[in-house]
């Protein structure tokens, strides 16, 4: 099976990011599990697609979670 999605590396550190944080304010851990991204903590107040994510080697904001697919194909 052919991954079409790519894990990306944070372009401040290098490191691969199997595991992003993403906001502070929403408190969720996702992580790649071969196919797409799957969510391992899940403490939100909010769920806007244009938050931040960080790098959790670094903690450098790396992008929003619409770089990373989240909110895509949602109405709002």
């Amino acid at each position: 099976m052919e991954t079409k999605l790519q894990i990306k590396k944070c372009p401040n550190c290098g490191y691969d990011l199997e595991k992003i944080v993403y906001t502070r304010a929403m408190s969720e851990e996702w992580a790649w599990n071969g196919d797409n991204w799957e969510c391992l903590g899940h403490h939100s107040l909010t769920d806007d697609p244009e938050q931040n994510v960080f790098c959790p080697e670094c903690d450098n904001i790396i992008g929003t979670g619409l770089d990373f697919g989240f909110g895509k194909g949602t109405k709002s």
